[in-house]
């Protein structure tokens, strides 16, 4: 251990107060005083139990900092001082404005404090505890069990392994607080110690971890903390500083947001579709029905714009994709007469969406129709695949806007889907819809070119299908 020498505070005792900018803090170096005796010399440690907060600094009376650069579930070694009063002050790493400040924590001589940096970033607190480093008798371990998973529920620990029965370790474990210390068995990968906590006196586990790695005679703090994934996880602090994770999973990446386009301007000449930002389009140029596949896209907000292939830097339009979110997938239509261009941006089902899988499993695909054609007016949509008993899917759906989702069956084929646009329940153009795969989603786009009405199945490929109108 490194001896340190402090201007020790003559205040005893231990409160925490966040926040505040202590003037003392500065980066002297320490003055090392190795002739102190053991009798009056004690040793501190630091461990990172606060998942939001960023990497920290340490200082001990404004000096420092005793410790640097401590992330999240980093620990370091004991650091040997001269025993009395500190002020301990805990920063983000390069700062001088402490997040948290325990005022006058006495380190004992002799003794061997570890401080704890706890808690949501927005309210950041921190603990000491006196650890025992007493020898444990062969064959087993000395832990205690400090809680500061956020919710602020007490808990009751169990320990499960040796008997039919769990024995209770601790009793309404309140948050912030480190509970005493327990001696076990040493742990093996043959004999797991196996702990379980309740958090509602219901004498059901809420959360159960294994411990197999720990040797004989190791002693741990074990910190009951809220993983990123919002489950209780545990993080063992042993006395060498070694910390190891129990009930973490792997991070998983986040799915990116996903944009495409699609141009349904029946006498529009090629189209670009621009977007503001780190992506520089969408597509440089899309002939009538020419889409493209999904791209992925940051979450965010972003501007998309269209103009013509040949005058790129010339807006026709205009269209803002707001507040894009993980695996939210979006189309971006340019659509109607060129003198009158229109767009849209329809939202697709997610890529993560829970009934994509069910989908496929039931044997169904999913379509919606979309109103694209500016010769039509106001249309009624219909399923005429039973002639004698048409279906009316939507009412009244207006040019510019989507229909709502219907499930269909996979395999069947011969689906007729109608649009009346005068209310006399004839349908004015008709179309025969091509089988789809199980779990295929796809827009179903009425377009014009001119008087010709046709209908545009986009799929989630990005593959479009252009299908003739065969009403007579």
């Amino acid at each position: 251990m490194k001896r340190l020498s402090f201007f020790l505070a003559s205040a005893m005792g231990l409160a925490t107060s966040a926040g505040g900018c202590i003037d003392t803090i500065s980066d002297d170096d320490f003055e090392y005083d190795p002739s102190t005796p053991d009798n009056l010399s004690a040793a501190v440690r630091m461990i990172h139990v606060s998942p939001e907060s960023g990497s920290v600094d340490v200082y001990l009376n404004g000096s420092g900092p005793a410790f640097s650069s401590i992330g999240y579930g980093q620990s370091s070694g004991f650091l040997e001082v001269v025993a009395g009063g500190y002020e301990i002050a805990i920063v983000g790493e390069g700062s001088k404005t402490p997040l948290v400040t325990l005022p006058a924590t006495p380190l004992f001589a002799t003794s061997n404090t570890t401080t704890v940096l706890y808690g949501p970033a927005t309210q950041p607190a921190a603990l000491t505890i006196e650890e025992d480093l007493s020898p444990v008798l062969e064959g087993q371990v000395r832990l205690r069990l400090v809680h500061v998973a956020t919710g602020g529920v007490p808990v009751d620990v169990y320990e499960e392994t040796t008997n039919p029965t769990p024995t209770q370790l601790y009793d309404e474990l309140a948050y912030g607080i480190a509970g005493p210390t327990f001696e076990l068995q040493a742990p093996s990968e043959t004999s797991p110690l196996v702990l379980s906590l309740d958090a509602d006196d219901d004498l059901q586990a809420d959360a159960r971890f294994t411990i197999s790695d720990l040797p004989s005679g190791a002693i741990a703090n074990l910190f009951v903390v809220t993983t990123a994934s919002g489950d209780l996880g545990l993080l063992v602090q042993q006395d060498n500083g070694v910390v190891s994770k129990i009930g973490f999973s792997e991070p998983v990446e986040p799915l990116p947001a996903e944009v495409r386009a699609l141009n349904l301007s029946g006498d529009a000449p090629p189209l670009a579709f621009g977007v503001e930002g780190p992506h520089a389009a969408l597509a440089g140029s899309l002939q009538f029905t020419e889409g493209t596949e999904f791209m992925g896209f940051q979450p965010g907000s972003y501007l998309v714009t269209v103009a013509t292939t040949e005058d790129p830097g010339t807006f026709l339009h205009e269209l803002e994709l707001t507040d894009l979110l993980p695996g939210s997938r979006h189309t971006v239509v340019a659509f109607g007469d060129f003198d009158a261009l229109e767009g849209m941006v329809l939202q697709d089902v997610a890529a993560d969406a829970p009934d994509v899988a069910a989908l496929t499993d039931a044997g169904l695909f999913r379509v919606r129709a979309i109103h694209a054609a500016p010769s039509l007016g106001q249309v009624d949509v219909w399923d005429l695949t039973d002639s004698q008993e048409p279906i009316m899917l939507d009412a009244n759906v207006s040019y510019g806007q989507a229909g709502e989702y219907i499930d269909l069956t996979s395999g069947v084929g011969g689906y007729l889907l109608g649009f009346d646009a005068n209310g006399d329940q004839i349908s004015d153009a008709t179309f025969e819809l091509p089988d789809m795969a199980a779990g295929e989603i796809s827009n179903l786009y009425a377009v014009s070119e001119g008087p010709t009405i046709s209908l545009v199945a986009q799929m989630t490929s990005g593959e479009v299908l252009r299908i003739e109108n065969i009403a007579p």
